[in-house]
């Protein structure tokens, strides 16, 4: 009889859907309908209660609601929770619109953690990557960018997920409010993305404003745009293929200076993935109406600089989760497109080995710098490296100039 109950049990238990298979994503303030949140000053002097739903007006830095001297950067309390919501908050309005000079990191595929059985090191990257981009006393980064694949292995269905706070916030806490820009890679599809939208209220680092956005209030002589890539190919069910090429019009394709694409999948890589048909099509037939300078992508577990036929890729998908196997071109491979018109792609460089890269940009060019870590040789014993990181060690660079299509 127990043993026919436990089975009935288990079988009930096993039938019930999992997070990651729920169809749609349900808003932290309409979940809270109808319930108290408590709003607290910057100091965590009580100012208000408020239905939880009403929250977002004072998401938006310059909304009304936040003119009130006492709600710059004050927090809301959701119930029974102590995830802190941020409101009016300045450190998300980056404002370098008048610079002439540009740096960013770029890393991706990082939410594994540390696991040195798995080989796993996205801890390790972040001490090198927290070296190179805050040493001194002002900061030598303007911001990070990551390229997808933000938490393993199923992404998040939730604001509360707790593996924002041991996959990012606890590995990154070290960047104070250093802001990271992410979009959206495959993982982030095995979970509900438009969770991680939603982190970027409960974050003082992490910013996705939407699964498909432009980076803001960058200098005119610059445009960084990340895409949906795991959308474009309809990995939530329905290619948003369309939408993303009519704000990408809207947004990117019209604007003057360099125009820098981010997705987290490439159209080619030298790894466990390869050529991807639908990548290719889609930038391909993008680019002949909206020519861009470079794109950025993570996905393939390495370091690559990729020459194809239109434009260069930086794949960065080394920034903690384990290693692929980098397979060396020694010279241009070539697959047959969707459109039967071959595709050709020709290794510049490639590195199986975790790291990040470091983009610099003024109005006249572009320079991209890989780093690995391996060469600082981390001390387990100290959580640090025992020789100090520095920009001069990169081990790949490469330089585009004004009007020049490729990064030589």
């Amino acid at each position: 009889m127990i043993k026919k109950l436990t089975y009935i049990v288990l079988l009930w238990w096993f039938s019930l859907p999992s997070a990651s298979s729920a169809k749609s994503y349900v808003s932290v303030f309409k979940s809270y309908q109808g319930q108290t949140c408590k709003v607290f000053t910057v100091h965590g002097q009580s100012l208000q209660s408020v239905d939880c739903s009403l929250l977002p007006q004072f998401i938006d830095h310059n909304s009304a609601a936040c003119q009130n001297p006492l709600y710059q950067n004050s927090y809301a309390l959701f119930p029974w929770r102590y995830k802190k919501m941020f409101l009016c908050n300045e450190n998300k309005n980056i404002d370098l619109k008048e610079r002439s000079h540009v740096r960013f990191a770029i890393i991706g595929d990082v939410g594994q953690g540390e696991n040195t059985k798995t080989g796993a090191h996205q801890f390790q990257v972040s001490q090198a990557l927290n070296h190179l981009c805050l040493s001194g006393n002002e900061p030598n980064c303007d911001f990070i960018y990551m390229l997808g694949d933000l938490i393993y292995p199923e992404g998040v269905v939730s604001v509360w997920d707790s593996s924002f706070e041991y996959l990012f916030e606890n590995i990154y806490k070290r960047f104070g409010d250093l802001i990271f820009f992410g979009i959206p890679g495959n993982h982030e599809y095995y979970g509900l993305p438009e969770a991680d939208v939603e982190y970027s209220y409960f974050s003082q680092r992490w910013y996705m404003p939407a699964l498909h956005y432009g980076v803001p209030a960058l200098p005119e002589w610059l445009n960084i745009y990340g895409i949906d890539t795991s959308g474009i190919m309809g990995l939530g069910g329905t290619s948003t293929a369309n939408t993303q090429t009519a704000a990408l019009e809207t947004e990117f394709c019209e604007k003057p200076g360099w125009k820098i694409l981010a997705g987290h999948h490439p159209v080619y890589g030298s790894g466990k993935h390869g050529f991807e048909p639908k990548m290719n099509t889609y930038l391909n037939t993008l680019y002949k109406n909206c020519p861009f300078d470079l794109y950025l992508s993570g996905h393939e577990h390495l370091q690559e600089h990729v020459r194809g036929d239109l434009f260069d890729s930086i794949i960065q998908g080394a920034g903690g989760a384990a290693l692929y196997k980098l397979k060396k071109l020694a010279s241009p491979i070539r697959f047959l497109a969707e459109s039967s018109t071959p595709a050709r792609f020709e290794q510049m460089f490639g590195k199986s080995a975790h790291g990040f890269a470091i983009l610099e940009a003024t109005e006249e060019k572009i320079d991209v710098y890989f780093y690995d870590i391996a060469m600082w040789n981390y001390n387990l014993l100290t959580q640090d490296f025992s020789e100090v990181p520095s920009r001069q060690d990169y081990i790949y660079h490469c330089t585009m100039t004004k009007g020049q299509k490729r990064c030589k």
